[in-house]
């Protein structure tokens, strides 16, 4: 998938390959400030660009059950067209087989993201109404958010990562790198009511492979071909299988997953996936590579999962401009209505709806944005989601501003 559109200046270049059949495939996004809109020609290639070093993501559909290391590329891609609003994106897709990679340079710039990814969890939709007490992220305090985001988004060390002994050495991570960024991750994921994951130290060898392709490559791809320097068999594994990212580290890497405006959400999607199991972050101080295929179905499986969170949400949540919510153990289809009150005035609060595909993160999403304002500290707003399938609920949400 090719998406190019111009944000601030900065064309935008996005390859998504989707898997027939749902179980494989791929997503790249580069970002650049050559001044144009990116473009490709009908064949495989790379594409060089200016020096920006943006940060730049890149994710991958799901496996089936119990799968960690899937098929690549099966050949199907599409080529995306995007409108530009500043806050979000607009979609439209066509067929073209067009298949590329994206080269980028660093310079430390972190931006937007997106993604795709399929997961075919999906339990029984319950026999309720959606409209119960008030549990979970929603019965929470202010206080008890904003001590919980502070310890959370501690700075993790500086650098990350020492190169080795030669280019496509491993290298060594810093003591805190992986609890850094697992315990940001872990913070968003308590934020929206979903258990926390754990680091799998056996999968360390092919994570940190992957992120020392990537920097020395500086290209993101989830079936990097064998001529690519320092190519490893584990290291193609995990890139197959991980939410990728070049231009930063593995604790900057989760806030982009999280915040993307990507039209399909998939990183963030993915990060809060109920049934998410044990993870691993390869890393460089300009590349990483997060394990997305791994299951943990012991794990609790809340009515569904919305971004920003349900109860009081952290204002820097609210900044992508896009709000989400996905599957868990309520069904409902990608379409439907959003309708959002101010609780204290019961004005409505005018939507976009900001369609999404594919079934990333354990199910299907409805994601919309704000038409018109943004949502202010201190004000709850009552979401009421009606998909035109499925379950319909409600909760509400208040942005809180922590010290």
């Amino acid at each position: 998938m090719v998406l190019a559109s111009r944000f601030a200046g900065v064309s935008l270049l996005s390859l998504v390959t989707c898997a027939s059949l749902g179980v494989g495939g791929c997503g790249e996004m580069g970002m650049f400030a050559d001044g144009g809109d990116a473009r490709t020609d009908s064949t495989t290639s790379g594409r060089d660009v200016v020096d920006t070093g943006i940060a730049i993501v890149d994710d991958v559909r799901s496996p089936p059950d119990d799968v960690t290391n899937p098929p690549f590329d099966t050949g199907i891609e599409m080529d995306v067209g995007v409108a530009d609003t500043g806050i979000g994106t607009d979609v439209r897709v066509t067929d073209t087989g067009v298949r590329m990679d994206v080269r980028v340079t660093d310079t430390g710039v972190a931006p937007d993201v997106r993604v795709m990814d399929v997961v075919t969890d999906r339990p029984s939709p319950p026999a309720d109404t959606g409209v119960g007490p008030v549990t979970g992220p929603e019965a929470r305090t202010r206080a008890e958010v904003c001590a919980r985001w502070v310890t959370d988004r501690a700075p993790g060390p500086s650098p990350e990562w020492t190169a080795g002994s030669n280019q496509c050495a491993a290298g060594t991570l810093a003591g805190t790198t992986e609890s850094s960024a697992l315990r940001i991750l872990n913070g968003y994921r308590w934020l929206v009511g979903v258990d926390p994951v754990t680091i799998d130290n056996a999968l360390e060898a092919q994570q940190q492979a992957c992120a020392v392709m990537m920097t020395v490559n500086n290209m993101l791809s989830h079936g990097p071909p064998m001529s690519w320097t320092c190519y490893s068999a584990a290291g193609a594994a995990a890139a197959g299988s991980s939410n990728l990212a070049l231009g930063t580290g593995a604790f900057g890497s989760v806030g982009l997953y999280i915040n993307e405006r990507g039209s399909d959400l998939g990183h963030r999607r993915w990060c809060l996936f109920h049934h998410l199991g044990p993870t691993h972050f390869g890393a460089t101080n300009r590349a990483s590579c997060m394990q997305v295929f791994r299951r943990n179905t012991a794990a609790s499986t809340p009515n569904f999962v919305a971004y920003p969170n349900p109860g009081p949400a952290p204002i820097e949540t609210f900044s992508s401009g896009v709000w989400h919510v996905q599957e868990a153990r309520y069904r409902f289809s990608a379409s439907g209505t959003v309708t959002i009150t101010n609780v204290a005035t019961g004005a409505n609060m005018p939507v976009t709806m900001n369609p999404v595909a594919g079934s990333y993160g354990g199910g299907v999403a409805i994601a919309w944005r704000p038409n018109g304002w943004t949502a202010a500290v201190g004000t709850t707003y009552r979401v009421d989601v009606r998909p035109t399938t499925g379950m319909a609920f409600s909760y509400t949400t208040t942005p809180v501003m922590c010290p």
